[in-house]
């Protein structure tokens, strides 16, 4: 699914992202995010970007959906 949509399913803003993806030990800025959530460039520091990315909203959704189903 595409990271925007996630993004909004989850009521994440970009900015929240950022500071997640630092927690993570990913060195990142507003500007390269949205660079690597768009895949307007192939260097690998933005492939590392996306995947981070990645695995913070599967985390999260994974976490929302436990929630549901203990409802």
């Amino acid at each position: 699914m595409n990271t925007k949509i996630r993004l909004l399913m989850l009521g994440i803003k970009q900015v929240e992202l950022v500071k997640m993806v630092n927690d993570k030990g990913v060195s990142c800025n507003a500007c390269q995010l949205n660079i690597a959530i768009n895949e307007k460039n192939s260097q690998p520091k933005f492939g590392v970007i996306r995947d981070t990315v990645d695995e913070i909203l599967t985390e999260i959704e994974g976490k929302r959906n436990a929630e549901i189903n203990e409802a």
